[in-house]
């Protein structure tokens, strides 16, 4: 009996660190992104998304502020931590420049170099 549980325990561990695919980002959205809102004392955006399934969204004006967290994607979200954005233009090359690479975020346009 001991040595069923002692078997069952190690596979139920084996199987809750085996979260390769869990999270799986698709490859065009890896990367840091950049976008401006306003003139010249406009607001400036950046979101840095890895390939560990990780991002960072920060919101710079006056003031700075920061959210970290796990990167999900779900139909018409991207969501960053506890943050939330529609995904109303998904990347894409740049019709200009196809090195450069283009999303468009609750209205706002981003760019990746």
């Amino acid at each position: 009996m001991k040595k069923l549980i002692a078997i069952l325990g190690f596979t139920f561990i084996l199987i809750g660190c085996n979260k390769n695919n869990a999270n799986h980002i698709p490859a065009n959205y890896i990367g840091n992104w950049t976008g401006r809102e306003g003139g010249f004392f406009g607001i400036n955006y950046c979101i840095e998304i890895n390939t560990n399934g990780k991002g960072t969204f920060t919101k710079a004006a006056f003031f700075k502020s920061t959210e970290k967290g796990k990167v999900k994607i779900s139909g018409k979200t991207l969501s960053i931590g506890k943050l939330e954005f529609e995904i109303n233009d998904p990347p894409e090359p740049n019709k200009f420049n196809f090195d450069k690479y283009e999303m468009t975020l609750d209205g706002i346009c981003y760019q990746r170099q």
